[in-house]
Formats: C-alpha cells, sequence, structure tokens
C-alpha cells in the first residue's frame, strides 16, 4: 500500500472518531467502564450489599443518621399527613357530614391499635418509618390484611423488610409472564404477584440460595411495592444514599485519620538522638528495649544526658487543609443527598440570610417531591382500601345514623392529603408579598394557605368559631384585625366602662 493511501485511511479513521460522541471514549487516561446492560441486572447484583451499606451508615456515620433525622422531619413531620376529604354532593358542594365522619374514623384507625397487626405503630410512625425505608433501603414492602376479623375496620397492615422479598429468584414463566427478582409481571410488564420468603420475627436465617418451597406467592393486589423509579423497566428500588456511599465513607476515614495523627501529636513531645561516642554510654531512664526517656514537668530547665540530643516532632495535626477537606466533601455529599450542605453539616460559619434562604427553598422543592412520591406509594392506596373496607362494615355512617352504602365508594373516595410545610424565612416580607398577590389577583388565600400546610375549609371552620367564642365573651374584631372588648354599660348606677383595644399584630 502506498504511503498516501495509508495516509488517507488515517485521516478517515480519526475523522470518524472525532464525529462520535467525546465522553463516549476510552482512552489510556480517560479508562472509563460502561457498566451493564440491563438495569435490573445491575440491581440484582448490587442491590443487597448497597442496602447493607447503607443502613451501617444510618447506625454509625454522623453525617448520615443526620440526613435520615432532616428527611424524616421535612417530609413527613411530627404529625404525618393530613387527610381532607372532598367528597361532595349532587349538587357540587362539599358533603360536609359525610367529610367530616370519614376524616375521623381515619383517624381512629390510626391509632396504633387498628393501623398495623403488631399494635406497635400508629399511621404517622408508619409513615416515618416508611420514608426511612424509602431513602435508606430504596423501596418499601407492605402487606395489607383484609377480613372481618382483622378488627372493626374490616383491614390492617403488616410492615415487612425489602428483604422478605427474594431478589434472586428469576424465571420465564412463558406467554410473556416473567419473575424478576422476586415479583412476579404479566407482558406489559405489571406486577401480578410477589414471592415472600417464609421467616419469622424468631428466625433470622438468611435464604443464600432461593428456593420455591420456601417462598409464598402473595397476589399484588395485597401488597403495597413502591420506589422512586428511574429506569421505566426498574423492577426494584436502590438505597438513595447509593451515589453517596462512599464519600460519606471517605470523610469517615479521613476524620479517624486525621484524630490519630492529631493525639500521635500531642502524644510525642520529640526525639532523643545519641551521638556515637566511643566508650560513653546512656546515663538517663530507657523503657524496655533500650528507648531512652527523659520525663518533663511544668516550670522546670532540664538537662540532657551527655551524649543526647533533643530533635522537635514536628506537628502536622489539625491540619490547615482539614476544614477546606470537609467542607468540599460536605457539599459534595449534601448535593447527592438533596440537601442544602450548611444545615446537614450543621456549618453556619460562611452563610447569610440570601445563601441560606437560597438553599432552604431548594431542599424544600426537593422535599415536596419526596411528599407526593409518598403520597402516591403509600397514603392513597392505603385510604383507598381502608375506605373500601369500612364501607364494607358499615363504619362510616350518615348524619342520621345509617351506615354508608358501599355503592357511594365513588363518590367519597375523593382524598386530599396535606402534606407539612415549613415556617417563613422572613415572616414579615412573605406575609406581605402573599397580601400583595391576593389583592392583586395573582394568587388566592386557598393557595397561600396551603403553602403553611393548612386547608382553606379547615381555615374558615375555625375561623367562624373563633368568632363565635369572642363574641360570646363579650369580644369583637374590628377592621385592623384588632380583638376590641364591646362597650358594657354596667350597672345603672355607674359609668360605662371605657373601650378597650387588645393589640394582636
Amino acid at each position: 500500500m502506498k504511503f498516501i493511501e495509508r495516509v488517507k485511511i488515517g485521516v478517515k479513521i480519526i475523522l470518524g472518531l472525532n464525529r462520535g460522541y467525546a465522553a463516549a471514549k476510552r482512552t489510556r487516561v480517560f479508562n472509563w467502564g460502561t457498566g451493564f446492560a440491563s438495569v435490573n441486572k445491575a440491581i440484582r447484583l448490587g442491590i443487597k450489599v448497597v442496602r447493607e451499606r447503607a443502613r451501617e451508615l444510618y447506625k454509625n456515620n454522623s453525617y448520615a443518621k443526620g440526613y435520615r433525622n432532616i428527611d424524616r422531619v421535612n417530609v413527613v413531620g411530627p404529625h404525618g399527613f393530613l387527610l381532607q376529604n372532598k367528597a361532595k354532593t349532587t349538587t357540587g358542594e362539599l358533603d360536609e357530614d359525610i367529610n367530616t365522619e370519614i376524616e375521623e374514623k381515619f383517624a381512629e384507625w390510626s391509632k396504633k391499635e387498628y393501623c398495623t397487626m403488631s399494635g406497635t405503630m400508629s399511621f404517622v410512625r408508619v409513615q416515618w418509618l416508611v420514608e426511612e425505608q424509602l431513602k435508606r433501603d430504596g423501596e418499601i414492602l407492605i402487606r395489607k390484611i383484609k377480613g372481618r376479623g382483622v378488627n372493626k375496620f374490616g383491614f390492617s397492615l403488616e410492615i415487612l423488610e425489602p428483604d422478605d422479598l427474594d431478589h434472586e429468584y428469576n424465571k420465564d414463566l412463558g406467554d410473556g409472564r416473567v419473575i424478576i427478582m422476586g415479583i412476579e409481571f404479566d407482558e406489559w410488564k405489571k406486577p401480578q404477584a410477589y414471592y415472600i420468603k417464609k421467616r419469622s420475627l424468631l428466625s433470622e436465617d438468611e435464604y443464600w440460595n432461593h428456593n420455591e418451597s420456601d417462598l409464598v406467592r402473595v397476589p399484588a393486589s395485597d401488597i403495597i411495592h413502591g420506589f422512586d423509579t428511574s429506569h421505566p423497566k426498574q423492577a426494584r428500588g436502590v438505597s438513595e444514599l447509593s451515589a453517596a456511599i462512599m464519600d460519606l465513607k471517605n470523610v469517615d476515614g479521613w476524620e479517624e485519620s486525621s484524630l490519630i495523627n492529631a493525639r500521635w501529636a500531642a502524644l510525642n513531645m520529640g526525639f532523643l538522638v545519641k551521638k556515637r561516642i566511643e566508650g560513653e554510654e546512656f546515663a538517663g531512664e530507657s523503657e524496655e528495649g533500650g528507648n531512652p526517656v527523659v520525663e518533663f514537668e511544668d516550670g522546670t530547665i532540664q538537662e540532657l544526658p551527655y551524649g543526647t540530643e533533643f530533635q522537635d516532632y514536628k506537628r502536622q495535626y489539625p491540619h490547615e487543609q482539614h476544614e477546606p477537606f470537609l467542607r468540599a466533601m460536605g457539599r459534595k455529599i449534601a448535593t447527592g443527598l438533596g440537601v442544602d450542605y450548611n444545615t446537614l453539616f450543621n456549618d453556619l460559619s460562611s452563610v447569610n440570610y440570601s445563601s441560606m434562604r437560597s438553599g432552604k427553598l431548594s431542599s424544600q422543592d426537593i422535599f415536596m417531591l419526596s411528599q407526593k412520591l409518598l403520597t402516591e406509594i403509600l397514603l392513597e392506596p392505603v385510604y383507598e382500601e381502608w375506605l373500601r373496607w369500612s364501607l364494607l362494615m358499615g363504619v362510616i355512617r350518615k348524619a342520621d345514623g345509617r351506615p354508608l352504602s358501599y355503592g357511594e365508594f365513588e363518590r367519597v373516595n375523593k382524598s386530599h392529603f396535606q402534606p407539612r410545610r415549613w415556617a417563613w424565612v422572613d415572616p414579615l416580607k412573605d406575609v406581605a408579598a402573599a397580601s400583595m398577590a391576593i389583592d392583586k389577583g395573582l394568587s388566592t388565600i386557598t393557595y397561600e394557605l396551603a403553602k403553611q400546610g393548612i386547608d382553606f375549609n379547615d381555615f374558615v371552620k375555625i375561623r367562624k368559631r373563633e368568632l363565635e367564642i369572642l363574641k360570646q365573651n363579650g369580644l369583637t374584631v374590628n377592621t385592623s384585625g384588632n380583638i376590641e372588648l364591646i362597650e358594657s354599660a354596667g350597672d345603672e348606677d355607674d359609668e360605662p366602662e371605657k373601650l378597650l383595644k387588645i393589640k394582636m399584630s
């Protein structure tokens, strides 16, 4: 082959490479593998180890433990999600009597006596646990226990571990049906059944080799299984900590090494170097092994033994780069977990109002995504099943005392779960902005109250009741929103009492 032809071929190869994606190239310096072709294969091979490492961090890593608390407080809150039923009458108005009845009965079921089969967790605590499982384990697994013999509502929950679902059980059933990591799917990849391991709380044995005789097939209608989906064909969930696990562990290692170095520097003052002089021996005290030691006391001047000199130990820890390194790693970890760095790492050394507000608002947006996910995979399925069985059991009654018919299910199944909201960063400015938006027609009272986690209908009821109580006790509210004592004439012989204003702003 002629030289000019070889040059042409080389140019074509180079041009062909340049036309592709630079991110897809592998060079001697940039040697990046492409991973697995199937998302479910990658999950199956890593789900157990990732979950165990995330659990270990939740137990022993301060930052992971802090993330757990921050997430539960902001997503669920101390009181959980508030049910607001929105059933309407045939005329299109809210059915206040039925909605109140449903909300009160659901609040009763939410107590630990009815909510879980174990009788140990209320529905608020179930929400805390489920949110923790979603972040730590990557998925939730709950069995719905239904029937007339369960309790007066005919419905309760059994909280399972994701480990109870055998991820090693995979099988082709034919006709498009497959079992992927313990879940049976039809041809449309819709879950049909879940294969749960047979083990009780008294048995902690692991089933390393799947065996169909060790599994119980539970219909999908009896299971609540949910996770944050990243791929359309994804069958199981993976810990939300997966991207931050290595960084969290590296920070642990860095802090441990720094502590060891700092302690070593504090315990070692220096070294005694012996000079080589023939015929002279060290005359001071020595440790076992012959290492010379000189004890120092406060306020004394020591004389070293003849033939030795003192060499100071250069202390490098705590190192000046320690804090900058932790901040850099902290920002990386906080970004991966979706929370603001200053809150997660409790570092307010370099913040101002604007940066703090920006970080809080960004985190709150992510918390609202988690609230929506929790509503769809837990709250709504639980409520619908509870409502079905409560109607079948005749628990929900009309104003006249008669049970509400099961045929009314579609009409009254109008749940709205109000999640927690957060206090304003700057209350004065935010209230002024909300008031201005309402006055200009750019917002509504309903929307502004919802941002605080307050339902408009509840607000109206409570406000109306407040005004009635104030009036009964001789108080009224003036146009400025201040409470006033209504003028009283008193006894006929007494002078009228003067008007008293009580400032409420």
